[in-house]
């Protein structure tokens, strides 16, 4: 005879371990079911594409950023260009898939190389850079400085001085024209 220490009852002939006999569980839960539900894995960004398009005609240039995400999450991301600009926003993905992200269309831009970065900052850090470049036949975007006025001609007069031409050498003032005096201001 023997006595199950669980249920404390005596029956012949079968003898068990401690702890092993009917109704009871292996230490560790038994059999991999512990009664609950195991918690979803975190959302992850599990792809990142950038590329960039350029306009040779307009001398543009645009990107598209491409993400996959493997469940419902918020992605925030920053996208920054070769021209400087640049800025951090956020897409809401309500399950998992792909999905398109914010980036720059149509910035101007002069010949030669372009880019644009986009790092995703949440769920995941995960970094992608596209780059293009437009051709010799852009000329550059950013605005040509001011001349500078002539030696001969007044801030306050809208015309210069007839022959006054800063790539000319030879219309520099001489010592033989006479100094002009400081411009006046009206109210």
């Amino acid at each position: 005879m023997i006595t199950d220490p669980v249920s404390g009852t005596t029956r012949p002939g079968v003898v068990t371990k401690p702890g092993t006999g009917p109704g009871s569980e292996p230490s560790g839960g038994g059999g991999g079911e512990t009664g609950g539900t195991t918690a979803p894995p975190a959302p992850a960004v599990t792809g990142l594409t950038v590329a960039v398009t350029v306009d040779p005609t307009a001398c543009t240039y645009s990107a598209s950023a491409l993400v996959t995400v493997s469940a419902a999450t918020t992605v925030t991301y920053r996208v920054t260009w070769s021209d400087g600009g640049g800025g951090t926003s956020s897409a809401e993905f309500t399950g998992a898939g792909g999905g398109t992200l914010s980036t720059p269309s149509s910035v101007s831009h002069g010949a030669g190389p372009v880019w644009v970065q986009v790092d995703v900052l949440t769920p995941t850090a995960v970094s992608q850079r596209g780059s293009g470049e437009l051709p010799a036949s852009c000329s550059p975007t950013t605005p040509s400085p001011e001349p500078e006025p002539s030696p001969m001609t007044s801030p306050s007069s809208p015309n210069p001085a007839p022959g006054a031409d800063q790539n000319n050498p030879a219309s520099e003032p001489t010592l033989s024209q006479p100094p002009q005096g400081p411009a006046s201001t009206t109210p």
